[in-house]
């Protein structure tokens, strides 16, 4: 209903004139003056010619209603569809193919946790919070007849802002980059299929046997096609994370501390990072916000430069609760029978039925001890454990941390802004002006029960939850927590130490190690690196399996006659390749399909097609199993068709060149180009909402455009892999790049994926790209000087 509908609208927005009149209308406004009676004093923004606001304001709360304002302008559909995903609002608009995900974040209770977190609030973060919130508001009623094509093509208009709004934003952020129950229960799933050999190796960790509990399946009825389209582009892939490190003064070229930051996430049009300078008499900051929330995430202030990335340890854990044959109501615990509580939401879903345009679903939400129930069967239930829903007393949440990080001048400040943080755990990166650098992680990591010796449990599994052990009673001590002021190294990379306390979810290595070993040889080598040397690490894409492929195909291949003439011309290529992943290289295609077919000959015939290709997809840690498998050479891996591993390399390498032909549509070597296959495509937020509208609104994608690298890349660029014309389609990666140098305030770059715009006729809307793909890092202005050099606009805001 909601396409037929769709295509009644564009049909009526042609007639009228075109999306391009109403493209035209929404653009947003630069120069001129606007009326906001709400602010203290007047104020003034300045853009430059990537249309980054510079906003001055006499008070730091006209800051935020001013930043709420200009976002808005830029970004307003973009978030509308972030706190719809967040509340599980987007059946509203969408229809019933949303439900699935509604459902999945009402249960979990994404919104429910921003309301508590909206009333335990500082009275200077709620007040920063509302004012950012007037600032959305004033925009969406100053412009209800110009909003942009998306909300004329979906026929609706958006709400009133509010502050829960942002929070659950925040929220939805977090829960995307801690999500790590499906990886549990994949887990759980190829442990009942192939067993706890097979788990342990592929997993790289001993799993005891018998598993405690098995998985459940799944309800019925299935869902439809277009529900499991909608999962797959909303559900957060396990690989999301972040390349981070800071250069102490002692070692860099300038004499200056150097942040290096790059956040990755799904590429979308537009992406997920919003650029913004504030400045009032008590503030300046500038660097990456995100879209309907105030402040900045990661940037600099006059003093020090932060950022963040995400800590991955296991912070959400699943439990198998028994229920009440008799009690429907009641569930099992180590010392009884306990209630369920009972929650009721109401998910509004348009074109319902066909007497009116939207009705309510009542959706139903268990919550037991550990936590909502996510999937009940008969007596038995599955529920999660995650720390973004346990905000304890005497804690801070993550608007308030953040809020502290951006008023911090010094470590002592920095360290005191998070020492009460609770929720999702990060690795906060610090560097100064004086030319010290440092980390903390903060954040809530669980301290499980072990209840008895003799009970034996699994974090990363289902475990029993009328048993006791694997609860979860406290948080690890932020005193117990990694922290480091200025390291002995002289550096520090993010996400290659992990924390202590805790066994971290099985990230990529490849990555961190990569960065470790460039910054290391800085060091003994006496060169002192510049910025442009870390831009060029941001964009590394060294092979980290290169040179043992290499190896392992000319010690299999080079003797044999039993390869064809395809094969041949492929090993050259591979040999004279020089292990970087670059768009241009064949060789790069051919180590990539050959590294994909080595692990899926190994996997399929022990799980299936469909669990290798989800745990391709969900496992961050697959090519460190390919790496383990030509290393070892163990017979024991091998397919019962093959007899030797000499010849399953034979074979196998035979299969991935075939693959290579089969995607290029080419028999020439030179046409086999890793960047033909591997493309980035940036999905709008309308589409990715509607994936079955692509065929008629395809338009409204960013453009697709070739680039290099992979999931073990420094440059790291997940892509699809599952089988079919889509596996190598690159969907996540580095949305936001940020290079600062402290040592002069003219030395501070942040680039996007795309542009500051969402709007489809906007010079900003793309205009970032070509910079983001070829590692030419943009800046950002934090002197007045540059400030007042670069800037090409001025919109000016009275107070009456």
């Amino acid at each position: 209903m909601l396409r037929a509908f769709l295509v009644l609208v564009v049909l009526a927005v042609l007639l009228a004139g075109g999306g391009y009149f109403v493209a035209q209308r929404s653009l947003p406004v630069l120069d001129g003056i606007v009326s906001f009676p709400e602010l203290g004093r007047g104020a003034s923004v300045k853009f430059d010619e990537r249309a980054v606001p510079y906003i001055e304001a006499a008070s730091d709360l006209d800051l935020y209603r001013i930043q709420g304002y200009v976002t808005a302008q830029d970004r307003l559909f973009q978030m509308d569809m972030m706190r719809r995903t967040a509340a599980g609002e987007l059946s509203e608009v969408f229809g019933s193919q949303s439900l699935p995900h509604d459902k999945l974040v009402r249960t979990i209770g994404i919104n429910r946790a921003a309301a508590a977190e909206l009333k335990g609030l500082s009275k200077d973060v709620s007040a920063a919070l509302d004012a950012y919130t007037q600032g959305v508001n004033a925009y969406i009623n100053s412009s209800k007849d110009r909003l942009s094509l998306e909300f004329l093509l979906l026929g609706y208009k958006p709400k009133a802002w509010t502050a829960q709004n942002s929070l659950a934003i925040l929220k939805y952020n977090q829960y995307c980059l801690d999500e790590s129950w499906r990886l549990d229960d994949l887990r759980q799933r190829i442990i009942d299929k192939a067993g706890n050999k097979i788990a342990s190796k592929i997993f790289d960790r001993i799993f005891e046997a018998p598993p405690a509990v098995t998985s459940l399946p799944p309800l019925s009825p299935p869902p439809t096609a277009a529900q499991v389209s909608l999962a797959s582009a909303l559900s957060p892939a396990p690989g999301w994370g972040s390349n981070g490190w800071v250069v102490s003064s002692a070692m860099t070229e300038s004499k200056g501390a150097y942040l290096a930051l790059d956040r990755h996430f799904a590429f979308t049009q537009p992406c997920d990072w919003y650029l913004v300078s504030l400045k009032s008499p008590s503030l300046h900051l500038a660097g990456a916000a995100m879209p309907g929330v105030p402040g900045i995430v990661n940037g600099r202030n006059d003093r020090i430069a932060f950022g963040l990335t995400s800590l991955k340890v296991d912070v959400q854990d699943l439990f198998l609760e028994q229920f009440s044959p008799q009690f429907p109501g009641k569930y099992k615990t180590p010392t009884g029978w306990a209630n369920a509580k009972e929650i009721v939401e109401e998910i509004p879903v348009r074109f319902s039925s066909s007497l009116v345009l939207t009705s309510n679903l009542l959706h139903k939400v268990l919550e037991t001890r550990h936590g909502p129930v996510l999937i009940k069967n008969d007596q038995n239930a599955v529920a999660l454990s995650w720390v973004g829903l346990n905000q304890p007393e005497k804690t801070t949440s993550c608007a308030e941390a953040l809020y502290r990080l951006n008023h911090a001048t010094n470590w002592a400040q920095f360290q005191g802004g998070l020492e009460h943080y609770a929720g999702s755990p990060f690795t906060f990166l610090f560097a100064d002006k004086d030319g010290h650098i440092g980390y903390q992680q903060a954040g809530s990591i669980p301290e499980r029960a072990t209840a008895g010796k003799s009970s034996k449990y699994e974090s990363c599994l289902l475990n029993p939850g009328w048993v006791g052990a694997g609860d979860w009673i406290g948080n690890v001590p932020f005193k117990d927590m990694e922290q480091v002021f200025n390291p002995a190294e002289g550096y520090y990379v993010a996400n290659f130490r992990q924390s202590r306390s805790e066994m971290p979810l099985n990230l990529n290595v490849y990555r961190a190690q990569r960065v470790l070993n460039v910054l290391s040889s800085y060091k003994k080598s006496g060169q002192k690196p510049g910025l442009p040397e870390m831009a060029l690490l941001q964009g590394d894409q060294l092979a980290p399996l290169a040179p043992l492929v290499k190896r392992t195909l000319v010690e299999a291949i080079g003797k044999t006659d039993s390869i064809d003439a395809f094969q041949l011309s492929a090993l050259d290529a591979i040999e004279k390749w020089d292990g970087v992943l670059t768009e241009n290289s064949s060789g790069a295609a051919l180590y990539e399909s050959f590294i994909r077919t080595v692990v899926r000959r190994i996997l399929e015939p022990r799980l299936g097609a469909a669990l290798t290709n989800e745990y391709l997809e969900r496992y961050p840690g697959w090519s460190q199993v390919v790496e383990r498998i030509l290393l070892e050479k163990n017979t024991e891996w091998l397919p019962g068709e093959e007899r030797t591993y000499k010849g399953f390399v034979i074979t196998s390498f035979g299969q991935a060149v075939k693959d290579v032909r089969l995607q290029t549509k080419s028999d020439e070597p030179a046409s086999w180009k890793w960047g033909d296959l591997h493309k980035v495509v940036f999905e709008s937020e309308l589409l990715r909402g509607a994936p079955g509208l692509v065929p008629l609104l395809g338009v409204l994608n960013g453009p697709a455009v070739a680039v290099g690298g992979d999931q073990d890349t420094v440059s790291s660029m997940e892509s699809s892999l599952r089988r079919g014309p889509e596996q190598f389609v690159c969907r996540s990666g580095p949305t936001m790049r940020i290079l600062i140098d402290l040592s002069d305030s003219e030395k501070f770059y942040q680039t996007l994926t795309l542009g500051q715009s969402s709007n489809w006729l906007s010079n900003t809307r793309n205009d970032q790209l070509r910079s983001w793909l070829t590692l030419k890092p943009l800046p950002i202005a934090f002197s007045p000087a540059l400030e007042e050099k670069i800037s090409q606009h001025r919109l000016l805001f009275t107070d009456r």
